[in-house]
């Protein structure tokens, strides 16, 4: 990923706006990413990938049983089993996406993050 690496190399650097600017980079190819066509893609390059080194295919799920303990409180739910290793892998896919965007606005949006970019401006 070649954004997280400008990030990187923008984060050393002496200006405040370099680093901004990297990070909303960043921000803009995860965004980018987050699409059901690149997801589709990178698990198909995945596939054959493990194809290629002729690794075994992922065990299916096994379904667990939660404790007898827990079977009759407020919370008891069954566990949930993804119907394809797809399902279970777009989940995590999409997920680790949103935790990246998350991340990076969380620490790039600060309110006075803008009041340092101007007066460093000036």
């Amino acid at each position: 990923m070649r954004s997280c690496e400008e990030l990187a190399v923008s984060l050393q650097s002496m200006t405040l706006s370099a680093v901004v600017a990297g990070a909303n980079i960043l921000r803009q190819t995860l965004s980018s990413l987050q699409t059901e066509e690149k997801f589709s893609a990178m698990y198909a390059q995945a596939q054959q990938a493990t194809e290629q080194i002729n690794l075994d295919k992922p065990a299916p799920d096994i379904k667990r049983n939660p404790p007898l303990r827990y079977e009759h409180t407020a919370n008891a739910e069954e566990s949930h089993v993804f119907a394809t290793h797809q399902d279970k892998v777009r989940k995590l896919y999409f997920e680790a996406l949103d935790i990246l965007d998350s991340a990076a606005e969380t620490r790039f949006s600060h309110p006075r993050l803008e009041t340092l970019l101007t007066a460093g401006s000036t």
